[in-house]
């Protein structure tokens, strides 16, 4: 088998799995009754958690080939955990398994993503023709898992991610170890020290996280915002199917006709896109429309993905590629797990109104220093031909 057909296939799995327990886990904990700051307080163990273990990950991985070996062994791990969330019930218990279950898989896309953008550097391909493939395997895998859950229950949705998971482990046994180009192997281990001295990657994962960190914690109540509107699991899975469908129709156009896209210019379209779209749920449009512009959370999604992993190698280098990537992780968890928590408790005592405000303010913020970082840009672009 080709390798780049591995990276493919482990994206697919990997990715098939993924999409069966995290869309649905947030309503699995409200089909078991706990209240939505419970549900906050369990959503932010995993940010907390990852505060912790990322430098940890961070430091062991500083090898490609490490890196490869510790993500086979936490799959599986996660995998294990998953199985054991789906027999759970009790608030303690299922804190407690989220923690072992943020103690192996809050680091895995980090080091997964920093792993294929290597491996799409190397043989000179774009990140976005292997992570495809993952957003096709949860267009199908959402789908699924809300009729799975509506008529057969969490457990055996969950299991299928458990297996999922187990399989994508085993995959990562059959990856090559990348061997890095002379240059690239030439260089100094990289350290966080070097990486803080970068400025246009400080002030790169500082927007990055403030823009990202802001859906991510937005997006952990949306599930249970549809359902208080409503909407079933089954239907769920249909609409998150539908805008997953719309991030990977972005993906394919903008790699056919916007190879050399402005980076800067889709981080601007990635904020006015989340601003809307909260705005959207602030007002309380009907579920019809809220769904509708759902789709704008896809193709958001694609204009990052695009080419976000191959601007921080071009900011970095290929050997700080991973601690970089650590890094952005680490902060955004902080960011999430601070949000996560205030914001199950805004839900809880006031509304979801609120909650969207608050959200679709900071969203604003970003939007206005993506829009100012556009025109910097642009004008140094200018200054540099003249």
């Amino acid at each position: 088998m080709k390798e780049l057909t591995k990276y493919k296939l482990n994206a697919t799995i990997r990715y098939f799995g993924d999409a069966f327990f995290y869309p649905f886990f947030a309503l699995y904990l409200i089909n078991s009754g706990l209240t939505e700051a419970k549900i906050g307080f369990i959503l932010s163990i995993t940010p907390i958690v990852a505060i912790i273990v990322n430098p940890i990950y961070s430091h062991i991985c500083q090898d490609v080939k490490i890196t490869r070996k510790v993500l086979r062994v936490i799959t599986i791990v996660e995998a294990l955990i998953i199985l054991a969330i789906s027999f759970s019930k009790n608030f303690y218990l299922i804190s407690g398994l989220v923690v072992l279950l943020a103690i192996f898989g809050s680091s895995h896309y980090g080091l997964l993503d920093s792993l294929t953008a290597i491996y799409a550097s190397e043989t000179k391909i774009n990140y976005t023709n292997i992570r495809i493939f993952g957003s096709i395997a949860y267009i199908i895998a959402t789908t699924l898992g809300g009729f799975v859950i509506q008529y057969l229950g969490f457990q055996f949705c969950f299991a299928i991610a458990c297996t999922a998971f187990i399989l994508s482990g085993i995959l990562y046994q059959f990856l090559k170890p990348i061997e890095l180009n002379e240059e690239e192997q030439k260089k100094e281990k990289p350290r966080y020290q070097v990486l803080l001295k970068n400025k246009k990657y400080v002030f790169y994962a500082l927007f990055y996280v403030i823009m990202i960190g802001t859906t991510v914690s937005g997006e952990a109540f949306f599930p249970t915002y549809l359902e208080s509107r409503g909407i079933t699991s089954d239907q769920y899975g249909l609409i998150y199917s539908y805008f997953v469908l719309f991030e990977v129709v972005t993906i394919i156009i903008l790699n056919k006709y916007f190879k050399k896209a402005n980076y800067h210019v889709l981080l601007a379209i990635y904020t006015i896109l989340t601003t809307i779209r909260l705005l959207v749920n602030y007002l309380y449009l009907p579920v019809s429309i809220v769904v509708l512009f759902s789709a704008f959370r896809g193709i958001a999604n694609a204009v990052v993905l695009f080419g976000g992993f191959h601007y921080i190698i071009k900011l970095v280098g290929e050997k700080s590629v991973t601690k970089a990537f650590m890094l952005m992780v680490l902060m955004q968890s902080i960011y999430v797990a601070i949000f996560n928590n205030i914001n199950g408790n805004i839900i809880e005592k006031y509304s979801y109104k609120t909650f969207y405000f608050i959200t679709m303010m900071i969203s604003l913020f970003t939007m206005t220093l993506a829009i100012l970082r556009l025109f910097y840009y642009r004008k140094k672009e200018k200054e540099a031909i003249s």
